[in-house]
């Protein structure tokens, strides 16, 4: 899956046991790239572009689930000097599995520490392109969302016909559907919306055809 709607280019491939999809970004004026939510076995999913890769400018976490993270170690071990950023409300779980999920599932994970945070209302370079950052709290502390002109990364907020999960540590189904309905459901039905797991989708048709979000935008509650 690849697109490019601004100067950034976005290319997205599954990898690790739940299919998390990790995105390469690539500035298109400098060459500059990052790598966003480096999953399980990364640097097999990865190894065409990174056989000749200058190091990343950024590794970015839309949120620090374990199989977002996971291959964030292996990434350090070949950049070391790759800058890691998350929102201030991840680093706990980005520095232990048995924070993010990954000890309770019995998978392993090497901690990583943060060395630059993100929040609210941020913009991060990439090489002479930026990225929005926006607070998208519900399915998981610290979860944001990366906009960049016609497209967003969602992480694990927004799927192709459903939602992050809501009953997990630290998640709620009201704050969920707050972020739902005022900071996703407020961007243009023809942004394109690049999720964690699954094909990429639109603002347009998530509004039209996902009926959590329906029911989240009507004010319902969800068993």
């Amino acid at each position: 899956m690849t697109e490019s709607k601004t100067e950034l280019k976005i290319e997205g491939r599954p990898g690790g046991p739940i299919l998390t999809v990790s995105y390469w970004l690539t500035d298109t004026a400098t060459g500059q790239w990052a790598l966003v939510d480096p999953t399980y076995e990364v640097l097999d999913t990865w190894s065409d572009r990174l056989r000749e890769a200058q190091a990343p400018q950024a590794i970015y976490i839309t949120h620090a689930h374990f199989d977002h993270t996971a291959g964030a170690a292996d990434l350090l071990r070949r950049f070391p000097a790759a800058p890691v950023w998350v929102h201030p409300q991840g680093k706990a779980m980005l520095e232990s599995g048995a924070m993010n999920g990954a000890m309770m599932l019995g998978f392993p994970y090497t901690p990583v520490a943060a060395t630059n945070f993100y929040q609210e209302g941020d913009t991060v370079s990439l090489g002479a392109s930026r990225l929005e950052i926006i607070d998208a709290p519900g399915h998981c502390p610290g979860s944001v969302l990366l906009l960049s002109g016609g497209w967003m990364l969602a992480g694990d907020v927004l799927f192709a016909g459903a939602v992050g999960r809501w009953d997990l540590l630290g998640a709620d189904y009201d704050t969920l559907a707050a972020t739902i309905r005022d900071k996703v459901m407020t961007l243009p039905d023809d942004t394109v919306v690049y999720p964690g797991h699954g094909q990429p989708t639109t603002i347009g048709e998530e509004r039209r055809g996902n009926t959590i979000v329906q029911r989240m935008l009507r004010g319902e509650a969800c068993d």
